[in-house]
């Protein structure tokens, strides 16, 4: 798991000794595309909690307070890493 202090993700390898993410996705180009990352990470939340923190801001009481108790839009979020990222325990 990676975290910028607001936002928590999932990180994992793109290819190990058995698998290879792309090619089960069966996307030639993607493949080719992200040949030189090793690292995928994926993070998911409320959209306007994570678009108003963006760059380390903080986000007003108000879009915490949403985020944690009105139902809205949410989004995914991808990072590809060439190396491995900082991994923060958790």
């Amino acid at each position: 798991m990676t975290t910028n202090g607001f936002h928590t993700d999932v990180t994992l390898p793109i290819r190990n000794q058995r698998e290879d993410c792309f090619r089960a996705l069966a996307e030639e180009n993607t493949g080719q595309a992200f040949s030189q990352y090793h690292y995928v990470s994926f993070g998911w939340g409320d959209r306007d909690f994570y678009l108003s923190s963006y760059n380390n801001a903080f986000p007003s009481a108000s879009t915490i307070l949403d985020a944690l108790f009105v139902p809205g839009e949410s989004l995914m979020h991808v990072t590809f890493y060439r190396r491995a990222p900082n991994f923060q325990r958790m």
